[in-house]
């Protein structure tokens, strides 16, 4: 036995300890810094939530302390949805759409979901409904593992637990702003965007989260609105959970769906439908990051940001600083679309009410 002075002798314990505790220390430090970025957006309404086949109150909706560590271990997917004010009603923007690729991203993290994908879509609207939400708002089914044991390999198999969030979109603030007024100035990061060897990246996983939030936080250092991240091998890649396009001669490029981006939903609608009603040539294509400093026109899209123009891409302007045509063509459309001003694809909503 060591006296008072003694040096600390560690055992494996111990080491698990400290190491332990300094985990916990890191994520409560990007917790912090976290929800001082998301404090700007998260409106003051208590919304209900649906979880686990049962409405519950704001306050009530909460996981055992234990499920922390299926969750600090970004074992979870989510879906970012979308519903809108049409003229009849408020109606859910491809909602089997969403659905499907929520049961795809649960089954390749080995998830199970305890619902079939219609009492799924279902739950949806019954948490819209609860609610009363009328206007434009986001979204958030996720789904997490059961287990309360720390050990990862004890998270798997398990049944999932589901929780549906509903809220007044912040983004929504954006509304009675111009493309102009909402356009964006983008660089680089030094973060790369990880490849498909590493993460399931067409998973949408808590996990590939981390990676896009660390563009974010460069982003914020500078004083920009955002990030255009490349892949291992320097190709244009997507945004920190966004699409990327851009203009060139009147063809609309964007990354190929084999790279290592998400499979999004908005992508699809904008390279099999929008652009095509347009009459603009989509292209699924490799591109250089050089490409951005002389295109005509970049865009993001996606559930969250529908169409927002770039206007600056590492100080560099793309094309005149303002939103080009085709953006702004394409964003009015999209809008149109998904409101329910465009019959060929009022299929694409479900209403709530």
């Amino acid at each position: 036995m060591g006296g008072e002075g003694s040096p600390r002798k560690y055992d494996f314990f111990m080491i698990f300890d400290d190491a332990y505790l300094t985990y916990i220390c890191v994520l409560t430090f990007i917790e912090k810094v976290w929800c001082e970025y998301m404090s700007e957006f998260i409106p003051e309404t208590k919304t209900s939530i649906w979880m686990n086949g049962e409405i519950v109150s704001w306050d009530d909706a909460k996981i055992h302390v234990m499920a922390i560590a299926s969750v600090s271990c970004a074992i979870a997917v989510f879906e970012g949805i979308k519903a809108f004010p049409t003229k009849d009603d408020l109606c859910v923007f491809r909602l089997p759409e969403h659905t499907k690729r929520l049961f795809n991203s649960a089954k390749m993290y080995g998830m199970k979901i305890p619902y079939s994908e219609d009492e799924v879509s279902n739950a949806v609207v019954e948490t819209l409904k609860t609610n009363d939400i009328h206007e434009e708002c986001y979204i958030r089914p996720a789904v997490y593992p059961g287990s309360a044991d720390i050990r990862i390999k004890k998270m798997v198999g398990k049944t999932p637990h589901l929780a549906i969030i509903v809220r007044p979109w912040p983004e929504i603030s954006r509304k009675d702003l111009t493309l102009d007024e909402s356009a964006r100035r983008v660089f680089v990061p030094s973060w790369r965007r990880i490849s498909s060897d590493v993460m399931v990246l067409k998973s949408k996983c808590v996990a590939n989260y981390a990676n896009a939030f660390l563009a974010h936080i460069e982003a914020k250092q500078r004083g920009l609105d955002g990030a255009i991240m490349l892949d291992n091998q320097g190709f244009v890649c997507e945004g920190p959970g966004e699409t990327v396009f851009i203009v060139k001669d009147k063809q609309l490029l964007t990354t190929p769906i084999y790279s290592p981006i998400l499979a999004s939903i908005t992508r699809e609608t904008i390279i099999e439908y929008l652009s095509e009603d347009m009459g603009y040539q989509a292209v699924e294509r490799l591109i250089e990051r050089s490409e951005l400093y002389t295109a005509d026109e970049i865009f993001n899209c996606g559930t969250g940001t529908d169409v927002i123009p770039i206007v600056e891409v590492d100080g560099i302007t793309v094309g005149d600083g303002k939103t080009g045509p085709i953006t702004k063509q394409l964003a009015e459309y999209y809008r149109e679309v998904v409101t329910g001003k465009v019959s060929n694809y009022q299929r694409w909503l479900t209403p709530v009410y």
